[in-house]
């Protein structure tokens, strides 16, 4: 994302975000006014100057009068994009890294919220809060928050989501939607701030994960560094050690799935190695979509 200019990835995050409608809109069960962005809400008589492209002519002939299909507008969400900018996101295996992902899904996010006019604002932490916009709707907004997301540093420093959480807590908001991305790798813990957020607002956790995270081979001894801690340690990564580590990561992210459902929290997870707009589609679809 970095290497671009903000006009160049604002089309490219447009173009993402027409994927997802275009996929989360398959099979939708609500009905609404196409392309209007209004919900229906009652007939009433026809009165001069209305449109005729509203007359209801099925309810007007049962009724012998002319009635119309009065609409509202949808009512305006407030969205908060939370994004984990700590040394762990930085992690590479492949072409890019967690954090460059991270950056992506959380670019696409803003322009979904700008799509349906929803407030949408964007908190960037690790061991602390780094940056907080607060939520407004609008394009030029969109692109404030794209151009902070693009300037994110790489910095290395420590993860702390309970700090993050609590600061979201704080806010004098109400009823909003959530995002909150990271890898979740967190010594300290978190799941107090994650049972206090999710009391208040609807909160959505994206978890993005590396696939040497889920499967180290057995490659031998090898010098390993702590991105966050810059701890160095030999490990002796035969068969069975890999193969013991791999299952102590499977159980890890076992244990986040469990823990997250037991609070009532939707997951999604996304890997930089492969293709993330199809499963992510379903969920935003309830949420974000008109």
């Amino acid at each position: 994302m970095k290497s671009k200019n903000i006009a160049d990835k604002l089309k490219q995050l447009e173009l993402y975000t027409r994927r997802i409608i275009t996929g989360a809109a398959q099979g939708a069960s609500r009905s609404r006014s196409k392309g209007s962005g209004l919900d229906f809400h009652q007939i009433r008589d026809y009165q001069d100057g209305d449109d005729v492209r509203v007359i209801d002519w099925k309810s007007s002939a049962r009724m012998q009068k002319l009635l119309v299909k009065q609409f509202k507008e949808d009512k305006q969400r407030t969205v908060l994009i939370m994004l984990d900018v700590s040394g762990s996101t930085q992690f590479i295996s492949g072409a890019r890294s967690k954090a460059d992902l991270m950056l992506e899904v959380a670019g696409v996010l803003s322009c979904l919220a700008a799509h349906r006019n929803d407030a949408v604002g964007a908190i960037f932490f690790s061991d602390e809060v780094k940056q907080y916009i607060p939520p407004a709707a609008g394009r030029s907004h969109l692109m404030t928050i794209l151009e902070a997301i693009d300037h994110q540093s790489d910095v290395i420093t420590s993860t702390n989501i309970h700090n993050a959480l609590q600061f979201v807590a704080r806010l004098n908001k109400k009823d909003m939607l959530i995002c909150l991305i990271s890898d979740f790798i967190d010594p300290v813990g978190y799941d107090a701030g994650l049972r206090l957020v999710a009391k208040k607002h609807d909160l959505i956790a994206i978890q993005a994960i590396d696939p040497r995270e889920l499967n180290v081979p057995p490659v031998g001894c090898i010098k390993c560094k702590d991105i966050e801690t810059g701890a160095i340690a030999t490990l002796n990564l035969g068969y069975r050690t890999s193969s013991s580590i791999n299952r102590e990561l499977a159980g890890r992210v076992g244990d986040l799935e469990q823990s997250f459902k037991k609070i009532g929290v939707d997951t999604c997870t996304v890997s930089p190695d492969r293709s993330w707009i199809e499963g992510f589609a379903h969920i935003v679809k309830r949420r974000m979509i008109r």
